[in-house]
Parts: C-alpha cells; structure tokens; sequence
C-alpha cells in the first residue's frame, strides 16, 4: 500500500518478494556512496534482516522505498520505533545514484515530516537524523528540508526537526 507524500513521490514497505523493491535494496547496497567501505549507511538487506520482525501496523519501526509515480523505486527511508523518553524517531535513507540533486529527498523528508507531526495518535515531538560530518549532499539536504543542525559527535551531525518548529514551518 502506498503513502502519497506528494503528487509524484511515494512511500511504501519494503517487500523482500517484490522484484522492484529487490533491484532498489541491490542497487543500493551496490552503491559504495550508500553500502560501500567508506559508505554513508551500510547494506540495507542486512538492515532489514536484522529487523525480525517488522511492525507492519504502524508507521513506524518499518523500512520503506520510496516511489516516483507509484512506479519507479529511487530510494529508501527507515523510520524508527517512536522512542518513548523523549518521543522521537530517527530517520535513514538513501537514493540511487541516478536520482539523487533532484530534490527528491528534500521533498521526501518534507512529506514524512508532515505525516508525522499530524498523527494524532502517536504524540512525535522530534524527527532526528544522524548524518556523516564527510556527507556534504545529506547535510544540504537535511537544510532544505527545515532540519537544524546539532553539534558533532562521533563524526556525526544531529540534525533535529521538532513539532513546534515544524508547525511554525507550516503556518508560514
């Protein structure tokens, strides 16, 4: 089942049977910028296998690909299971080399964001990404799409968007 984001992008979960799902998770970790030595995440298939049991319920906990008019996988997004102290989840994902400047992502993270901070039954206050202080594309685009960057720990940036800021974000 797809979630519209917007009129082009998409997202849906990662279905291990699903031959258009398989090519983007190999693509993926294909890609040495995504899953390589020195790559920014690493392999989304064993992301997922280590994931036992996915709460195929909820928004969240899931691993999910991202579409181009329902038909085109491009990318990936993870969201995690809401973490009860603070009420946050974090966010990962990835595009294939061929989509990526496009702003796709940008409008990706706008769109989850907006889905999240509108549930009402889960009480998000904070959307969270750890983004690597060497991956310049996904800093910019954790800019764009309205995120705040925290300080740097473990050659890492937190970039944070919360509820509040977001609807400040939105009433403009």
């Amino acid at each position: 089942m797809f979630i519209n984001l917007n009129n082009n992008l998409s997202i849906k979960r990662l279905d291990i049977n699903d031959n258009k799902d398989i090519w983007l998770i190999n693509t993926l970790d294909q890609d040495e910028k995504v899953a390589g030595k020195n790559g920014f995440l690493y392999s989304i298939k064993e992301k997922i296998q280590k994931d036992y049991q996915l709460n195929r319920n909820s928004l969240y906990g899931n691993h999910y690909a991202v579409y181009l008019k329902k038909e085109e996988p491009i990318g990936y997004l993870k969201i995690t299971e809401i973490c009860e102290a603070d009420q946050s989840v974090y966010l990962d994902y990835a595009l294939i080399k061929e989509k990526r400047g496009h702003g796709y992502m940008v409008t990706t993270l706008i769109g989850i964001s907006n889905l999240i901070f509108e549930d009402k039954e889960n009480n998000v206050e904070e959307i969270i990404l750890k983004i690597d202080s060497l991956n310049k594309e996904s800093q910019r685009t954790a800019d764009l799409a309205g995120f705040k960057k925290g300080r740097r720990k473990f050659g890492r940036y937190t970039y944070t968007l919360t509820k509040s800021l977001h609807t400040k974000r939105v009433q403009n």
